[in-house]
């Protein structure tokens, strides 16, 4: 990305560079430093939900958000959420779409908890299933290349 200033002259349009690319650019080696870039540059990102328009201020989605959704959630699955007027057409397809048939209402409900420590265990144990499958997918891959480059 270049920055420039436009210019007319002989009724043509002239592209005067102000900043070349590498003006622009920095390197950032300071982890302090780092953490500021970034911050500063996602600070619109992480508040565009408060700032910009969208379904994200949809009331049904507000409600959602609060309490992590799980009461309204409740109310999809089971049909008996009120939808109201102000919902757009997305959001209300979007509530359709995830509401339960009577054969599923009749399955029995999923209860239980898992711990934070529970949790950890369980993806420690994913993330050895997964280094495994791809350590050995390193050996026979290497001893296929092996076998083809001798």
């Amino acid at each position: 990305m270049v920055l420039a200033t436009v210019r007319e002259e002989d009724d043509q349009l002239i592209l005067e560079t102000v900043y070349r690319p590498s003006m622009i650019w920095r390197t950032v080696n300071d982890t302090r430093e780092i953490e500021m870039v970034l911050l500063e540059r996602n600070s619109r990102h992480l508040k565009q939900a408060e700032i910009e328009e969208g379904r994200c201020h949809d009331e049904t989605i507000r409600r959602m958000r609060k309490n992590q959704g799980t009461d309204l959630m409740d109310e999809i699955l089971n049909g008996t959420v009120a939808i109201p007027d102000a919902t757009d057409e997305i959001i209300v397809a979007w509530i359709q779409a995830h509401k339960q048939t009577e054969e599923e209402l009749k399955l029995p409900k999923i209860t239980g908890e898992i711990t934070p420590e529970q949790l950890q265990k369980r993806l420690q144990w994913y993330q050895s299933i997964h280094r495994r499958h791809h350590q050995d997918y390193i050996t026979r891959s290497g001893s296929a290349w092996q076998r083809m480059t001798r």
